[in-house]
């Protein structure tokens, strides 16, 4: 893959009570592959808000990790069958939660890399919401 890359980024959460909520992430982004893993770095914009967050994406085997800093702080991974931790900081206040990850899947092409990740969203000790995220990365042109 080149090192000029597009990321699609989308994340569903379903919560018990029949809400679903959406979000789409579409960005530029530089790609590199070191020992054996995937990274991209991106910045995500927020509606309504002029600061970005700069995100670094690692991918190998089957874990993600995701990291996220400036408007947004965070670090998630996603490791099939395995808890992880993390406070999530907003510019409304910061979040404890947990994600517990059910499946990790990737599709490695020439020009491309897709991931979909399945994992149950909790906050202290408590399932929230069933959540899944589609990442594209595709070489631009």
């Amino acid at each position: 893959m080149k090192k000029e890359v597009i990321i699609k980024i989308k994340g569903i959460q379903k919560y018990p009570e029949g809400e679903r909520v959406e979000t789409v992430t579409e960005a530029s982004a530089e790609y590199y592959f070191r020992n054996g893993g995937h990274f991209v770095k991106f910045e995500e914009e927020a509606e309504g808000f002029t600061e970005t967050s700069k995100c670094l994406l690692k991918a190998r085997n089957d874990s993600v990790e995701i990291t996220k800093k400036g408007l947004v702080d965070s670090y998630m991974v996603f490791e099939r069958n395995r808890l992880h931790s993390t406070n999530y900081k907003t510019p409304f206040g910061e979040i404890s939660m947990s994600v517990r990850t059910r499946h990790v899947h990737m599709l490695e092409e020439e020009n491309a890399l897709a991931i979909q990740i399945e994992y149950d969203l909790e906050a202290q000790e408590e399932h929230m919401a069933d959540c899944s995220i589609r990442i594209m990365i595709k070489s631009k042109n």
